[in-house]
């Protein structure tokens, strides 16, 4: 399974090449046009998400992409924020639960941006990272 892995500072000005690669990618593993678009939409949603925790928490490791050419299209965006019950949100119909009432203006642009998501990608997962450090943000497509 051809796989692109790559890191980028916590810096909204990264954001737009990971787009960039991630619809690159998309166009290589020959995703449907109509995806492309797509894709490269959500993987700035994540990444932007990714970002803003980063900052939110004050951590300055990597933000990490995985893109994996398989049976399905699939990219994956990690933070290494503190993971709190808003960073898992997606409720089982793919809509976040903003019933939540986040204290403040960040957790609420995290919220948001989980809802544009559910609404993009129809595989969508926001999982817990490894030991329980950040979130991956796990989107696939069919090829």
């Amino acid at each position: 399974m051809p796989t692109v892995r790559f890191g980028f500072t916590p810096s909204p000005v990264h954001v737009r090449t990971a787009r960039l690669v991630a619809a690159s990618a998309a166009a290589q593993a020959q995703l449907a046009a109509e995806f492309i678009d797509e894709v490269r939409q959500a993987a700035g949603e994540a990444c932007s998400r990714a970002v803003a925790r980063h900052r939110r928490h004050g951590v300055t490791k990597l933000v990490r992409m995985k893109l994996a050419i398989g049976e399905r299209f699939v990219a994956e965006v990690a933070d290494f924020a503190p993971v709190s019950r808003n960073s898992l949100s997606i409720a089982g119909n793919g809509v976040t639960d903003l019933a939540a009432s986040p204290s403040d203006e960040d957790a609420l642009a995290e919220e948001v941006a989980l809802t544009l998501l559910a609404g993009l990608v129809s595989d969508l997962q926001v999982i817990e990272g490894e030991d329980g450090v950040g979130t991956i943000v796990r989107m696939a497509w069919p090829l």
